[in-house]
């Protein structure tokens, strides 16, 4: 039988290397007639862009659910209910993780990946503070300490993370950020209130906060000894792991409005076939075995971090990871899915920059024209 070579497009950083390179060697071994080979973009080209012209080159191809307008706009992909040999169902995986890409009456992806904002903390810097906040007002309780020591809380804010947690802060308060391009996207008294929020840390924040995005927030923290806490940032739960001479640990968001960890923005990453994909077939197998249990539990064992609950509750799992996945799971089933409307991406995109440079005490009037203006494509 003829080799088959499948090319598949993934992220640069080991939560997303190493379990999709396992789970490709495994299948090999189970497949000899199949090899996967992987290409490594950089997160920003994940986080921002999906190069219509570079789709297809590729067999398989790693994504954000937001793009998934575009996507189906474009039929960049195969819908995976067409060429999936298994069914695929919302309960077996956490949060919304398989919900976020059924677009249009089509799944685009299956889920490899479970992630939402979380808290993330070094915890041989925290216990001097006593008990992990639960709420907003206990951060800036802590952050008013930290700061008395030298110290200082963490946050990333490089586009389009700073703009992503003041939806979470919005979705928090009860009034999301809206899913209709045609409507208005905030709510102005819960943008004003997000904001006021927002101001509330920024004394206590990293100087190099702009600057970082979540990996570089996960470096700085696991590797330097003067960021104690952050709030909400994308969990790379692989920072938990003992391999780092200082590994970090994760709880739930301590948002201002209960249910407190409840409205922090889904995350993860979805795997799909592209329109080109050269072997169908073979795809589809890959697949299948990438969202099922056993292929996940591999996941785990490899730095990453399973769509599928089996994993977020196991001992082992939990073990190996610090309680990572127990810790941030109620936070994980209550985050906030983002809109998926054609062109949603190029506005979050417009909307990072936006925020990346604007200051917490912004007047709120002339905040809500900018992203107004960007919302409706001007």
């Amino acid at each position: 039988m003829a080799n088959t070579v499948l090319r598949g497009l993934n992220w640069g950083h080991r939560r997303a290397t190493g379990p999709l390179q396992a789970a490709a060697s495994h299948f090999t071994q189970c497949h000899p007639a199949c090899t996967i080979k992987w290409t490594v973009q950089p997160l920003s080209g994940f986080e921002h862009g999906l190069d219509y012209n570079v789709v297809d080159r590729f067999d398989l191809i790693v994504f954000d659910h937001p793009f998934c307008g575009d996507i189906a706009d474009r039929q960049l992909f195969r819908p995976v209910s067409d060429d999936h040999p298994a069914s695929l169902d919302d309960g077996v995986f956490v949060g919304r993780s398989l919900h976020s890409y059924r677009y249009g009456g089509a799944l685009w992806g299956v889920p490899v990946d479970g992630a939402t904002q979380t808290a993330v903390y070094r915890p041989d810097l925290l216990f001097r503070y006593g008990e992990l906040p639960q709420t907003w007002d206990d951060i800036v309780r802590l952050g008013r300490a930290v700061r008395n020591d030298g110290l200082w809380l963490g946050l990333a804010g490089l586009n389009p993370h700073a703009f992503l947690v003041v939806a979470a802060l919005c979705a928090n308060l009860g009034q999301p950020l809206c899913a209709d391009p045609g409507s208005k996207p905030f709510d102005r008294s819960t943008l004003a209130a997000a904001m006021a929020a927002m101001r509330e840390l920024q004394p206590f924040l990293h100087p190099d906060w702009r600057r970082f995005n979540a990996i570089d927030l996960h470096e700085a923290m696991a590797t330097r000894n003067d960021i104690v806490y952050c709030p909400a940032v994308y969990a790379y739960l692989t920072y938990a792991e003992a391999d780092h001479a200082k590994p970090l640990r994760f709880g739930a968001f301590p948002g201002p409005a209960a249910p407190h960890h409840a409205g922090t923005v889904l995350g993860g990453t979805g795997l799909a076939m592209t329109r080109s994909c050269s072997n169908p077939d073979s795809a589809a197998a890959f697949l299948a075995f990438a969202g099922s249990a056993e292929c996940q539990r591999l996941f785990a064992r490899h730095h990453g971090q399973p769509a599928r609950k089996e994993s977020w509750s196991d001992d082992q799992t939990n073990l190996h990871f610090g309680e990572a996945f127990r810790a941030t799971r109620d936070t994980m089933d209550a985050a906030w899915m983002r809109p998926r409307f054609k062109g949603y991406i190029r506005r979050q995109h417009a909307l990072g920059t936006l925020f990346e440079a604007t200051e917490a005490d912004v007047a709120i009037d002339g905040l809500m024209r900018d992203i107004e203006r960007i919302w409706s494509g001007r």
